[in-house]
């Protein structure tokens, strides 16, 4: 290294010393460096830095690999849900349509019978969009939904009515519970519901709960009328007395 110096031409960096110690374990080791090491060395670094990049690029060509094999997963996933959604609300408006066109004339009589003070005439009509929503029209086929007029009791009669086309087209039980029709029914409510009950579900055990004594005793009073057996239970009285002898 001593050998090949030459004159310096230009300058040294103020900071050459210190390059060099940080380098260099001894100042005379520099003397000692060949130009072909460094040059080895620089090749030396540059195919490790090379075969860094090499393992760095097959590793995001693998991870590449997956992600494009779990989206295609994904897709294939994506597809086959869009399907089974689709085979879902196809076979949902099947059944809904159905559904509506066995109980539709049931439920006009049914509706009608229940809320017989209705303003706009006797008996709705079912309207199924798309399976998706139902509309109650009435007899004039208008596009207003008849639920929208009605009062709270007339929108309950109407319900009973739905719930018991139902249970007369599809129950195979014959049994109706009924938790306390009085709450929102009116009177005119009360006796047309007793009625369709009495003529309509003759055949079937009905449970019926309330807590007006007054209402019990009517419909009671009319199932009898009609040669039907009827039985009261005060289920406050029977549960005292199932506390008192268990104690």
């Amino acid at each position: 290294m001593r050998s090949q110096k030459t004159a310096e031409t230009e300058p040294l960096p103020q900071d050459w010393r210190k390059v060099i110690m940080a380098v260099f374990k001894e100042l005379q080791d520099f003397y000692i460096v060949e130009p072909q090491l460094l040059k080895d060395k620089e090749l030396y670094i540059s195919a490790k830095a090379n075969e860094a990049q090499s393992k760095r690029l097959k590793q995001c060509l693998n991870e590449l690999e997956i992600i494009q094999h779990e989206t295609k997963a994904a897709q294939i996933a994506k597809e086959k849900v869009n399907n089974l959604k689709a085979t879902l609300e196809k076979t949902e408006r099947s059944y809904s349509e159905q559904t509506i066109a066995e109980i539709e004339l049931i439920f006009h009589i049914y509706s009608g019978r229940l809320i017989q003070n209705y303003q706009r005439g006797l008996g709705l009509f079912i309207e199924s969009k798309d399976g998706k929503e139902l509309r109650f029209l009435t007899a004039e086929k208008s596009e207003y939904d008849a639920i929208l007029s009605m009062s709270s009791g007339q929108v309950s009669a109407l319900s009973l009515g739905f719930f018991l086309s139902l249970n007369r087209v599809y129950s195979n039980v014959p049994l109706i519970l009924i938790d306390d029709p009085s709450q929102s029914l009116d009177e005119v409510n009360i006796a047309s519901l007793t009625d369709l009950l009495r003529c309509e579900f003759s055949n079937r055990q009905l449970i019926v709960s309330s807590h007006e004594n007054d209402i019990s005793s009517y419909m009671r009073y009319r199932f009898a009328k009609a040669g039907l057996n009827t039985r009261s239970l005060n289920m406050q009285r029977l549960a005292k007395e199932a506390l008192v002898s268990a104690c």
